[in-house]
């Protein structure tokens, strides 16, 4: 069993390897990808809020009925 200081050596060393591997997006690539994710937060957002009313609409309907029954 190796100690608990060259196990953190180990690791810290590989984190570096790993470190050097990573690359940044360029400008144009992080301005599309955050294109695609706002116009999907909308889609969604969109969806959600058709889906609620739809809900939303049919209880109160379901309650309505309940009630005059």
């Amino acid at each position: 069993m190796t100690s608990w200081t060259q196990r953190t050596r180990d690791f810290l060393g590989d984190v570096r390897t790993e470190m050097r591997k990573v690359t940044t997006p360029a400008a144009k690539e992080v301005r599309a990808t955050t294109t695609v994710v706002l116009i999907t937060v909308f889609l969604f957002a969109l969806y959600f809020y058709l889906v609620d009313g739809a809900f939303g609409y049919v209880i109160d309907n379901i309650f309505r009925w309940a009630r005059n029954a």
